[in-house]
């Protein structure tokens, strides 16, 4: 998908409804993965909800001009982090 239907859609709901879409999207989400770890989901329907999140996180990253590479560097910074901790036993008895 492109930019431009991002942003149609943000544009036309606003960021207010958009941020609350969000939050939901990101609830059922939740609900899906906890239902799929129990036995009783369904990957398809994970995948679903994934991609409801991935949509709606699109527009806000377009919306607010977010570039890529920040992401990217956001996220590689933040693994590393990660790695560090399990490396140095931090999260250990957590």
């Amino acid at each position: 998908m492109n930019k431009e239907i991002y942003l149609k859609i943000f544009n036309h709901f606003g960021w207010k409804k958009q941020r609350r879409k969000l939050q939901e999207e990101i609830d059922e989400l939740k609900d899906e993965i906890l239902l799929y770890e129990h036995g009783i989901g369904d990957i398809k329907e994970m995948i679903k909800e994934m991609a409801d999140v991935r949509n709606v996180l699109n527009q806000f990253i377009y919306a607010y001009e977010i570039l890529e590479k920040e992401l990217n560097k956001e996220g590689t910074d933040k693994n590393i982090r990660t790695l560090q901790r399990i490396a140095d036993n931090y999260y250990k008895e957590r």
